[in-house]
């Protein structure tokens, strides 16, 4: 099973769902800015010493965005790609 499906929301208190709630705002501000970021800046930005360790960190942001899009009935695009 892909992490995308098996990481969890945000709203929790295991680590990658912190550093989720960290990261969400830093993708916000690249898609505002019309700004990519690379996994290894992200990474860098949160102290994640490797950018393939934000895989269950990204996962949680797009379980988010998913529920909240369904949940607006709005789609919401993701952030986290």
């Amino acid at each position: 099973m892909s992490t995308a499906k098996v990481s969890e929301p945000i709203s929790g208190d295991k680590a990658y769902q912190i550093r989720a709630r960290v990261a969400l705002p830093l993708l916000v501000r690249q898609a505002q800015a019309g700004i990519p970021i690379f996994y290894s800046d992200l990474a860098e930005e949160l102290g994640i010493p490797n950018p393939r360790n934000l895989n269950f960190v990204l996962g949680s942001i797009g379980q988010s965005l998913e529920r909240l899009s369904k949940a607006w009935k709005t789609k919401i695009h993701r952030l986290n790609a």
